[in-house]
Formats: structure tokens, sequence, C-alpha cells
């Protein structure tokens, strides 16, 4: 019996102090004429997405989007995992192929919310 009630504190323990997790996202977009105009007047080819200096992905700069898209979609997107109730403030740059900044600037996540930046060049 001593086991079990020792048991039970362990588990009850153990549950009440996880956190749930939530997700929050950031995509970022552009559309055709900064696609065409990084090709025609920067000769850029592919950019690349540093949220607080950690790597998130590469792209094709010539890939772009007619109209805004849905969010959780992008030519970036970034997921931030946090505890129920944050909000959290990143820095994000974006980079050319010749790591020269091409975008850079600050953004919030919140807890289950979808936000979209519009790129332009």
């Amino acid at each position: 019996m001593k086991n079990f009630i020792i048991l039970s504190v362990l588990i009850f323990s153990f549950t009440a102090c996880k956190k749930e997790k939530y997700n929050g996202y950031q995509a970022f977009w552009y559309d055709y004429m900064t696609s065409h105009d990084l090709d025609e007047l920067a000769n850029v080819s592919d950019l690349t997405l540093y949220v607080d200096d950690e790597f998130i992905s590469t792209i094709d700069a010539s890939v772009y989007y007619m109209k805004a898209p849905h969010c959780k979609e992008g030519q970036f997107l970034y997921t931030d995992k946090m505890y129920k109730k944050e909000n959290a403030e990143h820095n994000f740059k974006i980079l050319d192929q010749d790591n020269n900044i091409v975008w850079k600037g600050k953004f919030k996540t919140r807890e289950s919310e979808c936000h979209l930046i519009l790129l332009v060049f």
C-alpha cells in the first residue's frame, strides 16, 4: 500500500508539472514583382532565412505567390513551439546566396496564431 501511495504521488507530480505546448507560426512571402526585382536588379538566386541566428531554410528566389498565401504557407515558415499564454519576439534575417542581408527585422509569435509578412524588394 505504501508503494502504491508513493507511486500515485509521483505520477500526480509528473502530470501536474507538465506544461502543454502550443505552436505559433510566422510565414514570409513575396509576389512576382519582388521575385523579378531580386533576379533582375540584384541577381539573387537563393534566399536563406535565419530566426534568432538559427538556420531555418533555403529556397529558390524565383518562387513567388500571385496573392497572399494561406497562413502556414509562404516562401518561408517558422514554427515557434511555446507554452500556453506565451508570446515571443524574434529577430529574423534573410540572406542571399552571397550572405548579403536582403531583409531583416523583428516579429512576434503568439500561441496558436499564424501571421504573414509580405517581403518587398
